[in-house]
């Protein structure tokens, strides 16, 4: 999580220098180059994907990681690295709803309780700003 956190901090200093769909594909060519070999080498080639697969590896991709890491990044222009650190530290939480909402997965009270902080961790934030 400490390289997670990191990257918030490296986004808001590159956002202020290089434009944001650079700053995405510089950071996706670098990953493709590191991870495509990987790949390769212990799949013995590109492994086999069903139509369904392939579709919903394309959704994923699009909205887990190109929608988000843009998204996230045009945000860090409007606030800080701290700000944005604790609304992306809500990720878990959100998908933990998700989950309980669309998968019908079990709800507990450690999720809940794991949500509840999230929740109060933003309406803190937000009533920082305000006395601002």
């Amino acid at each position: 999580m400490a390289i997670v956190g990191s990257s918030v901090v490296v986004g808001k200093l590159m956002v202020a220098k290089v434009p944001i769909f650079l700053i995405g594909g510089l950071r996706f060519g670098l990953a493709s180059l590191i991870l495509v070999p990987l790949v390769l080498i212990r799949e013995q080639g590109l492994p086999a994907l069903s139509r369904r697969d392939a579709g919903m590896l394309l959704v994923q991709a699009f909205t887990g990681i190109f929608a988000f890491n843009v998204l996230l990044l045009y945000g860090l222009t409007f606030t800080s690295a701290a700000e944005g650190g604790i609304v992306t530290s809500t990720t878990p939480a959100v998908a933990a709803v998700l989950a309980v909402l669309l998968l019908h997965e079990p709800r507990t009270n450690r999720r809940a309780a794991g949500i509840g902080v999230a929740v109060l961790g933003l309406l803190a934030l937000n009533l920082d700003e305000r006395q601002e």
